[in-house]
């Protein structure tokens, strides 16, 4: 007989810290109707000893720090950031722990574009973790693999959502996290990883070929650009209804882990040492540092996140802002992401007809999303946002 760890959904984040803190293999992460990963009790190997809610970092009490984070906007060089997803900080970081033969562990797509945590210890492995997976990434043992490399002696950065760095840190003892690092980045919400492999799915039988890579807002499309697909074939497709639906999806917030709904990290005091994301609306507060390359926003927020930060200012363009500015565009900094009325009917329009039933119905551009990606592409073309930064620069 088996049973959950929580009976809640709204209770569980997914983190894995109980399956690896369980003394006897008793906990597996099992996929539920919606395709997010909830542990499991196998009841004829539990002994009871609780340990499995005792280390869950979700269930504890509100986070407080003694000082409030260091704000700064970030921008790596032009050729990193061609390559990230905002200024490229994750990069800079990373490169720091690899030069001292340190391990860094990210998210990363797999030849199949399921979302996964990864080992990396050169830059061909670590360039994989660049860039936006909007899909709940599986960690697997990969804190087994985190915990191997510190008893070693190797300096870590682990890099993850906000409940994936503070699950970690329960899992390991005061004595094992020295040499560790946390990043975490200020999140949306993590959709569902089952979701997403159907419109992939979807897409490769209505093109009737293969997608190879997927990207979330490519810089070649722009810092706020869309999504681009490369099909098997070498192929490139972006900015179309069907390609975009992902977005669409995901920004509609239905498809979100239930959890997401009730993030007790939504605030400034974070468990990790640095915080990163996108510096939106740094353009009205910094208009000359803004550019569209991507800037990005760190929260520096224990002595250890000073240390990497600093070792990496040589490499990186840094202008001290606040946490003011940083809030007013990044609102899971304060509160977390809203649950939507029509989230019980998206779930059961997709198991009455599956993800074509939701592609239909709420993976297409509204009018109004039309109108303004209209009257951006004009404005483009005529020169006008470059006209708009002059007059902010004066």
């Amino acid at each position: 007989m088996s049973y959950s760890v929580y009976e809640r959904k709204e209770d569980c984040c997914g983190c894995t810290a109980c399956m690896n803190i369980c003394p006897k293999g008793a906990i597996t992460m099992q996929a539920d109707e919606e395709g997010f990963l909830y542990p499991e009790i196998d009841g004829k190997r539990c002994i009871e000893c609780g340990l499995c809610k005792k280390i869950c970092a979700f269930q504890k009490e509100e986070l407080s720090l003694e000082e409030m984070p260091q704000v700064y906007a970030v921008k790596a060089s032009d050729e990193i950031r061609r390559q990230s997803s905002s200024g490229g900080c994750f990069t800079a970081f990373s490169d720091v722990i690899l030069q001292k033969g340190g391990a860094v562990y990210g998210c990363a797509f797999d030849e199949k574009l399921k979302a996964e945590h990864i080992r990396a210890e050169n830059e061909r492995e670590r360039d994989r973790c660049r860039g936006s997976k909007y899909s709940q990434s599986d960690l697997g043992t990969i804190f087994s693999s985190v915990k191997e490399d510190l008893k070693a002696g190797r300096e870590v950065l682990f890099t993850g959502t906000t409940c994936q760095t503070a699950a970690l840190r329960e899992v390991l003892s005061e004595q094992e996290q020295k040499n560790l690092y946390t990043v975490d980045i200020i999140c949306h919400g993590t959709p569902s990883p089952r979701l997403f492999a159907d419109f992939i799915e979807y897409i490769e039988q209505k093109r009737n070929k293969k997608v190879k890579a997927y990207y979330h807002r490519p810089k070649d499309l722009g810092w706020r650009g869309g999504e681009k697909l490369i099909y098997a074939d070498g192929k490139k497709e972006s900015r179309t209804t069907l390609v975009d639906g992902w977005r669409n999806i995901f920004y509609g917030d239905l498809a979100l882990r239930p959890s997401c709904y009730q993030c007790r990290y939504s605030n400034p005091c974070r468990p990790s040492d640095i915080t990163i994301a996108d510096f939106w609306g740094i353009e009205g507060y910094a208009p000359e540092f803004s550019d569209a390359l991507g800037v990005s926003l760190a929260l520096v927020s224990s002595e250890k996140g000073r240390r990497l930060f600093e070792a990496c200012r040589s490499s990186l363009q840094i202008i001290e802002r606040t946490m003011e500015e940083a809030v007013v565009k990044n609102p899971n900094l304060k509160v977390p992401t809203a649950r939507p009325a029509a989230r019980t009917q998206f779930w059961a329009l997709y198991k009455e007809g599956g993800f074509p039933a939701i592609m239909r119905l709420y993976g297409k551009d509204t009018l109004k999303q039309k109108i303004k990606y209209a009257i951006k592409a004009i404005m483009r073309k005529c020169g006008l946002f470059a006209l708009a930064k002059k007059i902010l620069k004066k």
